[in-house]
């Protein structure tokens, strides 16, 4: 049914939004958003209930949401359109600073790289030559001393940390490799 639909985005709207939406719709809103928010605070606050999972959670939520009288149901459902503008606004700022911040990070990174100062121009690519250098020698030492009987060998957490300068000069900013949003699919 078309509260179903409702549900995660109530859970992920959270109560303080619901309240500040349903205050919109006049006292039949307020009324029911007050309702619906109690009982979103009631399966997602770990203070106030148990710990329940995502479905767990929507599915008590579903059920008192059914409880409702009819017309609160049907304020509920107004609501949506609200909500989901509000969660597309909050994403979008959310994507804009992200762009932004890119955007800011790669005119330093430019601006060093022509910078007229020697020292500036050439800090960069050092630190990636000697963050690999760092994690050769560490890679070569460890597994060997591994080999030797002492120690278990390299730590991927720490060769890791080692190459995030190289890798970060290579252009590597985040885990899935070159693009946050490489496997759009998959979202």
């Amino acid at each position: 049914m078309a509260l179903s639909a409702l549900v995660p985005l109530l859970i992920q709207s959270g109560p303080t939004l619901i309240r500040s939406i349903g205050g919109l719709f006049g006292s039949e809103g307020k009324a029911a958003s007050e309702q619906a928010a109690k009982w979103v605070e009631s399966v997602t606050d770990t203070e106030v209930g148990p710990v329940l999972s995502a479905a767990q959670a929507a599915s008590m939520l579903e059920k008192k949401l059914y409880q409702l009288p009819a017309s609160m149901q049907e304020t509920l459902l107004t609501m949506k359109t609200e909500l989901e503008k509000v969660h597309n606004e909050r994403e979008q700022n959310q994507q804009l600073f992200e762009l932004g911040l890119h955007k800011e990070t790669q005119a330093t990174i430019r601006h060093g790289d022509t910078g007229g100062n020697r020292y500036v121009k050439e800090t960069r690519p050092k630190m990636a030559r000697l963050s690999t250098y760092a994690a050769i020698a560490y890679s070569f030492l460890f597994q060997g001393l591994a080999v030797a009987g002492h120690g278990s060998g390299i730590d991927w957490g720490i060769l890791t940390a080692i190459y995030s300068p190289a890798l970060a000069y290579m252009g590597m900013r985040t885990a899935d490799a070159f693009s946050r949003y490489k496997n759009t699919n998959s979202r």
